[in-house]
């Protein structure tokens, strides 16, 4: 496994199951630490894209309370390289509020985007990339840019 992507798995199991993970994902894992071949052609992961560049690689890993938290590896919007990204994965179902058990559901999903802010947090604190991280690099490079466009510009305006 890649360094890069060993470093966000643990940083995601430590937040996620901090009584360690139950026998299904520690099995899914070993399946990901055993394999031989060409990492992303490992068949735990779900593979969304073409067959010539995939937009993500995704591993269902949960957390403590919900099974069905994702762990994903996604391309950059401009496909220049991969992003981490903890996805609460339960934006899909709604119940109405008059439901018997809205209310249990409510918690569980705000503990899902808890955790996976939290994860996503430890990530940027590591220096892994994230998609925020994505995004502060796209805002200081067009910062950069007009800086030195205004710059330009106002070094060259025979006015100043």
């Amino acid at each position: 496994m890649p360094s890069v992507t060993r470093q966000a798995v643990d940083l995601y199991m430590k937040i996620a199951y901090p009584q360690g993970a139950s026998a299904a994902v520690a099995a899914l894992l070993k399946k990901l630490d055993d394999w031989t071949g060409e990492f992303y052609a490992n068949p735990v992961f779900i593979r969304s894209g073409t067959a010539e560049r995939a937009q993500c690689y995704t591993l269902r890993l949960g957390n403590h309370c919900y099974p069905h938290m994702k762990f994903l590896i996604e391309a950059m919007p401009d496909g220049s390289h991969y992003f981490f990204r903890a996805d609460a994965h339960d934006m899909h179902i709604t119940l109405s509020h008059d439901h018997s058990e809205y209310g249990a559901w409510r918690q569980l999903s705000r503990n899902n985007h808890k955790l996976a802010a939290q994860i996503e947090t430890q990530w940027s604190h590591a220096a892994l990339p994230t998609f925020a991280t994505y995004l502060d690099e796209d805002l200081t490079q067009r910062e950069r840019y007009v800086e030195g466009k205004v710059y330009a510009h106002a070094a060259h305006d025979p006015g100043s």
